[in-house]
Formats: structure tokens, sequence, C-alpha cells
């Protein structure tokens, strides 16, 4: 199977975060056994055999062989699962893509999108649903209260009239 660079940086992220607390040169010793294993087409026991010479020769550090190949078999099935992860995410990521964004609709019934898709009401929308006669209650009463605003602005217009002409 061919790796893509996308898939790649995805299994490096994903290994990364499984193997955070590992110290950094076990990471780079096992790190090293899959490049000499895909590099130089070596099989896992001798290239862990090569990396822990290598390891311990360089920084003075053995690490078990049995220890070595309980991490090389961890990290294999990281990446088998990073892999998995990965082909999960390029499916979720295609069908949202492939899917228009629909706008999440006021639950009053107005039809009118939200401005916050954590919202589920326009504000000023979620009244409780009203009976007919409250209905023409209220409207009754919003014309007394508009006809009273009206007759307010109206008197203060005269009343301002009636001083220019003083």
């Amino acid at each position: 199977m061919i790796i893509m660079n996308r898939e790649m940086a995805f299994l490096s992220q994903y290994v990364s975060d499984k193997e955070f607390f590992l110290p950094n040169q076990l990471r780079k010793a096992i790190s090293d056994i899959f490049y000499q294993m895909s590099k130089r087409r070596i099989a896992p026991s001798l290239a862990i055999h090569i990396v822990n010479n290598i390891y311990k020769s360089k920084y003075g550090v053995e690490y078990g062989k049995e220890y070595l190949w309980e991490k090389y078999r961890a990290r294999k099935a990281h990446i088998k699962n990073g892999k998995a992860a990965f082909k999960k995410w390029t499916i979720e990521k295609r069908m949202t893509a492939s899917m228009p964004k629909v706008e999440k609709l006021c639950e009053c019934g107005c039809g009118e999108p939200v401005k916050n898709a954590n919202n589920r009401f326009i504000h000023g929308h979620h009244r409780r649903i009203l009976s007919d006669e409250e209905k023409v209650q209220n409207a009754k009463h919003m014309r007394e209260v508009r006809a009273a605003k009206a007759a307010k602005k109206k008197a203060k217009v005269i009343k301002l009239e009636s001083y220019k002409n003083l």
C-alpha cells in the first residue's frame, strides 16, 4: 500500500500522541528500527539487533531485546490503528465536503435561519404557543399601545409649535 504525504503526516502525529510518554532516545531507537526495516529491507529481529548495538556503542544505552520487541509491536499496532483512524477521518471529510451546508432554522416555525448554530430560536421568537383568543387580545393591546404612542408624539409636536408662536 502506498502511503501518501497526508497519511504519513497523520500517522506520525498519531504515533507521537500515543508514545509521548516514552523518552526521546527510545522513540528514536524505535524509529531507527522501522527505518532499518523499510530502507535496508532487513528482518525485524536483525533490525532490533543492529539498532541495539548502535545505541550501545553511540549512547552507552542498551535496551533489552524483549523490551524493544514489545515497543516495536506497540508501534506497529499504533500504525495500524492510525491507518484505520486516517481512513475514518478521510471518509468523514469527504462526507462533509460533499454535503451542502444546511443552515439551522428557527424552531418557532418562521423559517428564518438563526445566527448562532447553538441557538434554537431567533431573539424574540421563543414565545409559548398562543391560543387564537390570546393572539386577538395581544393584537388589540398592541394597537392601543401604538395609538397611545402616536398620540403622545403628536402632543409633543403641538407643544413645540405653540412655544414657537410666542
